[in-house]
């Protein structure tokens, strides 16, 4: 029996709908003669919450609609274009016409190509063949960057860090990667940034978000930084080739490492290292208010006492010392507690008592 509500939330994703309230459409051929496909894959059944010919996300927004030959999309999120994209090939379409918004017909290029199906509708450029082709080609994992509700974003690892993503904190929460019932429990957090709201997955937002110096709430303003990757070792579902559970399995998987703050604070750590490169930082008056900044100008004070010891040459001095303010600089930029090492006591400084119980450093009063 179908949900009322998720019919009253689909609005304007009823069939008299027109398109403009929808990001595109794609139109599909005839499938071959001969060929018995899947009307939708099975994976995609279990993705989504399906309601007549209505495709909802896990909180009732709706993804698509499926109208047979047609299929008209609510939303440019790059998962559900690849979803629709699946649903295409499963029927056999080898060509398939594009209508809808520039990003949405953009993306939608993108996923027919790395699955050999024609579209039209939409012009490439050079540039985009030839990052089609590369993906086609790229026979290696790739890392997921989830927008909204589940978009998965594919980049090889050799693409390198991904770039910030600067917005206001929507949601954060735990639950079964991208909602599905059968996967492992994940961490995703929402962002709304300037081009839309995106979802990312990771294990380790949880512990992000939990040490954050700032500690962002619901709607601040937040930067979501990945910093490098470290590996682990994961248990997944292992299936046959029919796609059923036989069991599990072991793997050594690169887990992402991130980090959230508020622009607020990375800017004041931006200013702690430039008043620390500069050398400023000995004449700041905010010393006894900042930590950070007493210990960095402590740290520099040492430095130059060990490169005096280290060697007599001045210029050889002065760029020991530069080589570890610039190390100590990255280090308050990045957020990192500063460590002075412990200074050891000279055996004159240790309090060696003599006989009687007198210490060595006392003065021996004598009779005159």
């Amino acid at each position: 029996m179908a949900n009322p509500s998720m019919h009253e939330q689909a609005g304007s994703g009823s069939p008299g709908a027109g398109l403009s309230e929808f990001a595109g459409s794609i139109q599909g051929d005839t499938p071959q003669i001969g060929h018995a496909h899947p009307r939708v894959p099975d994976a995609i059944e279990r993705r989504y919450l399906k309601v007549d010919d209505r495709y909802f996300f896990p909180d009732r927004t709706l993804a698509f609609i499926d109208d047979g030959s047609r299929i008209r999309v609510r939303t440019e999120n790059r998962e559900v274009m690849h979803s629709v994209i699946a649903i295409a090939e499963a029927r056999g379409w080898r060509v398939i016409e594009l209508r809808g918004t520039e990003a949405f017909r953009q993306g939608m290029w993108r996923e027919a190509a790395l699955r050999g199906i024609e579209a039209q509708g939409y012009a490439p450029i050079e540039a985009e063949f030839r990052q089609a082709e590369r993906a086609r080609n790229r026979n290696q994992p790739v890392e997921a960057s989830v927008d909204r509700d589940g978009a998965r974003e594919p980049r090889s690892r050799r693409d390198g860090p991904r770039p910030p993503i600067n917005g206001v904190l929507v949601a954060a929460a735990a639950a079964p990667y991208q909602f599905h019932p059968e996967q492992r429990m994940s961490f995703y957090v929402t962002v709304r940034t300037e081009v839309g709201e995106r979802m990312i997955w990771g294990a380790d937002l949880e512990r992000a978000l939990a040490e954050s110096a700032s500690q962002p709430r619901i709607g601040d303003a937040i930067v979501l930084t990945q910093h490098g990757t470290h590996p682990v070792n994961l248990r997944v579902p292992a299936r046959n080739d029919a796609g059923e559970l036989i069991g599990e399995r072991k793997i050594v998987a690169q887990r992402a490492r991130w980090r959230i703050e508020t622009p607020e604070h990375l800017r004041e750590l931006q200013r702690q290292a430039r008043l620390l490169r500069t050398g400023e930082i000995l004449a700041a008056a905010s010393l006894d208010n900042s930590p950070t900044l007493a210990t960095a100008a402590a740290g520099l004070k040492l430095a130059e006492q060990y490169a005096r010891r280290v060697t007599v040459d001045g210029p050889s001095q002065e760029r020991l010392v530069e080589a570890i303010r610039e190390r100590m600089a990255a280090a308050v930029e990045q957020g990192h507690t500063l460590h002075l090492p412990e200074r050891k006591m000279r055996p004159s400084q240790r309090q060696v008592r003599q006989r009687g119980g007198r210490r060595r450093e006392e003065p021996i009063h004598e009779r005159s």
